[in-house]
């Protein structure tokens, strides 16, 4: 009956084991997840940035199904870095600069700057370093 408790005793450390790798592993992934969270964001920033310019001229459509492609290019081109932060650092760096010298190509000269600001503004508003009501102050004031 003491050979039988203490087997018992090792089966239930090892099954606490297990469960407290198990919540590592779930922790691991949770904020592996997180982190892409950053670039689908600045992917969500660069689309609609880029679907704005239909408003400048009519001619200006891109698809989503392109941009996808260019995401997974994207993600699938940048070297693995150290650390996951590094990575999605990169990955978000990247994106951003295919994006802009790939929607670039395809606007006439005197629409380049106006994507480039707007591009700009659209991150700064996306990662929270100005405020939208800061920034209608200085579209909108003619005290300025």
């Amino acid at each position: 009956m003491l050979e039988t408790l203490t087997e018992k005793e090792v089966i239930s450390q090892q099954i606490q084991d297990r469960l407290n790798s198990q919540q590592n592993i779930i922790d691991q992934i949770k904020n592996t997840r997180d982190s892409y969270r950053k670039v689908a964001r600045r992917g969500s920033t660069l689309f609609f940035a880029l679907n704005q310019m239909n408003l400048i001229d009519p001619m200006y459509v891109w698809s989503l199904e392109l941009f996808v492609q260019l995401y997974k290019r994207t993600i699938f081109d940048t070297p693995k870095l150290g650390t996951q932060d590094q990575r999605t650092r990169a990955l978000i760096h990247q994106l951003t600069q295919k994006i802009n010298q790939n929607v670039s190509q395809g606007l006439f000269s005197k629409d380049i700057i106006f994507f480039s600001l707007n591009l700009c503004i659209k991150i700064l508003l996306a990662d929270e370093k100005i405020q939208l009501r800061d920034w209608d102050l200085f579209l909108r004031d003619s005290q300025l």
